[in-house]
């Protein structure tokens, strides 16, 4: 059985592997102020087609 830590901590791993082929590198921190301004940058740039 799979525990909730396992589960959350897969998920992270997605995230921030996402995060490092889109932008190239690891953040130090991936926080809720990093994840908003990350989404607001792909949203801007979809616009500028």
């Amino acid at each position: 059985m799979t525990s909730l830590h396992e589960v959350v901590t897969r998920k992270v791993w997605v995230i921030e592997n996402i995060i490092k082929d889109q932008v190239g590198y690891y953040s130090s921190k991936v926080n809720d102020t990093y994840l908003v301004g990350f989404i607001d940058r792909i949203k801007r740039s979809e616009e500028k087609k």
